[in-house]
């Protein structure tokens, strides 16, 4: 009915929609057609808007938690955020007891810091008695760092070591590693590879063909600007100093090209393997000394690996969340916080739709999933619901007007009877 009612005069002339809701949604996208009756009345709410949590630093074992708060209140409240972890079939632990002052309207986002954490269930409490207890707490779940493999399959090693050693130390996003690569690095040859990355071709390879001339003067322009393995990093600063006329094959997708329309960056197919190519010398374009070297090794090496996209701590209802490891007939073993099991065989969780923690296995491993109501309009539905819709309700001539017109009538005529009488 909604959809309709966006769609013709025709059929808003004939028909009428009422929505009758509590006001928890954004008023001023209805359909200028529907109609808003607003039930229940406003009440004094505090909730989590929004959190997340994260490793400062692995080897440290030190968590950020960053949450924020909003109050439906007119006066400050004082009130207690209590951080718990629990390990598998075991109690909640309280780790961390933080006192905050929760002003009226939406406060500003806090980041505190946790110790000694170790990844799991971790959950931010607060500790008040409202309407809304959904949004008093925030589930969290926290993965140890799995780190994408690279391997350096190449003369050069020690400038592509350090550009995966720069985002190993701390964060563990990547790794060297020569046992079972998920990424291989080359520089001229093609490594028999999966999925590689490849500097300066040259020679023969399925992922290149017609090797000429070195260009002069090359201006390159992107072709893809919001791709993920581009998107941290400014390929039109780039120098592509020896780079050649080369020819990418059919299936190719040219991300970065000269002015020319020579393909410079480009991601190309065959036989169900991939790679990434770079049409430049790095040592000659000096690309090994660029800031933008590590990001751009990173930005590839993650995206291949389908990991360009960090889990979150938590999701919100009705989130899909990207699944890891499912290649092929893969599946997928999904417990819901109710304890009720699936299998899914897609990329992709089904919409969540409870609160806690979803557990999934397969053949990557286990992982944990988390959902929190951390909904601004839910926390805040008091205090920012506007009663204009049912402005719009009262169209025509309502019950009460003529209820109020038949009083006045019948009382001008008992009045007229009642003179008729005492006149004669």
């Amino acid at each position: 009915a909604m959809q309709q009612a966006e769609g013709g005069e025709a059929w808003s002339d004939a028909h009428r929609v009422l929505l009758i809701s509590d006001g928890g949604f954004d008023q001023k996208k209805l359909p200028k057609h529907v109609d808003w009756i607003p039930v229940g009345s406003p009440s004094r709410n505090v909730g989590l808007v929004a959190a997340d949590m994260q490793y400062v630093s692995y080897a440290d074992r030190q968590l950020a938690l960053y949450v924020q708060l909003a109050s439906s209140f007119e006066q400050s409240q004082e009130v207690d955020l209590a951080v718990s972890y629990q390990r598998a079939d075991e109690p909640e632990q309280l780790k961390k007891v933080i006192p905050l002052e929760v002003r009226p309207g939406v406060n500003t986002p806090q980041i505190l810091t946790i110790d000694s954490a170790e990844p799991g269930r971790w959950s931010a409490r607060l500790e008040i008695d409202d309407p809304l207890e959904q949004d008093n707490v925030a589930y969290l779940a926290v993965e140890p760092p799995r780190p994408v493999r690279v391997a350096v399959d190449t003369v050069d090693r020690f400038f592509f070591e350090n550009s995966v050693a720069a985002f190993s130390r701390q964060a563990g996003l990547l790794t060297l590693s020569e046992q079972a690569p998920q990424i291989v690095i080359g520089k001229s040859q093609a490594p028999d590879a999966a999925r590689a990355l490849i500097f300066q071709p040259e020679g023969k390879a399925p992922w290149w063909s017609n090797v000429g001339e070195g260009l002069e003067a090359v201006i390159p322009r992107t072709v893809i600007s919001d791709h993920p393995a581009l998107r941290f990093t400014n390929p039109e600063s780039f120098t592509f100093a020896g780079a050649k006329q080369i020819t990418a094959p059919d299936n190719a997708q040219v991300w970065v090209a000269s002015d020319q329309g020579v393909p410079l960056i480009y991601q190309a197919h065959h036989n169900g393997n991939t790679a990434i190519v770079v049409n430049m010398d790095p040592a000659a374009a000096e690309f090994y000394f660029s800031a933008w070297f590590p990001v751009f090794v990173h930005s590839a090496a993650t995206y291949m690996a389908g990991r360009e996209t960090p889990s979150l701590a938590s999701y919100r209802p009705s989130d899909v969340v990207r699944i890891l490891g499912v290649q092929g007939e893969g599946r997928t073993s999904i417990t819901e916080p109710d304890g009720t099991s699936n299998e899914v065989t897609e990329e992709s969780t089904p919409p969540l739709d409870q609160l806690g923690f979803y557990e999934l296995n397969n053949s990557a491993g286990d992982w944990l999933v988390s959902c929190s109501l951390l909904s601004m309009k839910e926390t805040l539905v008091g205090a920012t619901r506007s009663d204009e819709g049912i402005a719009s309700v009262q169209r025509g001539w309502s019950p009460a007007h003529w209820l109020t017109i038949m009083a006045i009538v019948i009382l001008t005529v008992e009045s007229l009877l009642y003179y008729r009488r005492k006149v004669g």
